[in-house]
């Protein structure tokens, strides 16, 4: 985007979300964020289909800028820290007037649990380098609590039926193709 667009996004209070995967699929462009971030427009990471591991999104969103800007450093996994693990929560709190993001009295929270069996000492500094340069390699979701409600249990869905669900998905899809 020129200038003038993105003083209208700011005007507007607007917010870009980008989609780094299915804007790669389509060949239509990407937006350089952290430029967009340092005009102070709101940046958001999304997905809008492609794919279903927005893990995979992070890693494009904080690579093609390299490519972009044929620069290794402009980017860094501690930027997109900030949009993904602070940003879209301040976002998301703001478009559905919900309190999120933080492990509080008073936030809605969701806790998931992850395997990773790391190399070296994960402390406070070196996490999003973890996070985006080796658990979402090996994305092992072990545990999930929903509003305080367990709902992954040892990697398996704990209040539904997954295999029946499963079944009955491939029995309709069986039939949509045959009427296809």
């Amino acid at each position: 985007i020129d200038q003038n667009e993105a003083a209208l996004i700011e005007s507007n209070e607007a917010v870009v979300v980008v989609n780094p995967q299915s804007n790669m699929n389509n060949a239509v462009g990407f937006a350089y964020w952290k430029g967009l971030l340092e005009k102070g427009i709101s940046i958001a990471l999304g997905n809008d289909g492609f794919g279903f591991n927005l893990a995979h999104d992070a890693r494009s969103m904080v690579l093609l800028p390299h490519l972009l800007k044929r620069n290794v450093n402009v980017t860094s996994p501690d930027d997109l820290c900030q949009t993904f693990l602070h940003t879209n929560y301040e976002l998301a709190s703001r478009l559905f007037d919900v309190p999120l993001g933080k492990i509080r009295e008073g936030y809605k929270a969701d806790i998931s649990i992850l395997e990773y069996n790391s190399p070296t000492d994960i402390d406070h500094e070196n996490f999003c380098q973890h996070f985006f340069f080796g658990m979402i390699d090996r994305l092992s979701v072990r545990e999930v609590f929903v509003s305080g409600k367990h709902v992954l249990r040892n990697g398996s869905l704990a209040t539904i039926d997954e295999k029946g669900i499963y079944e009955a998905a491939r029995k309709i899809s069986r039939r949509l193709w045959s009427r296809l």
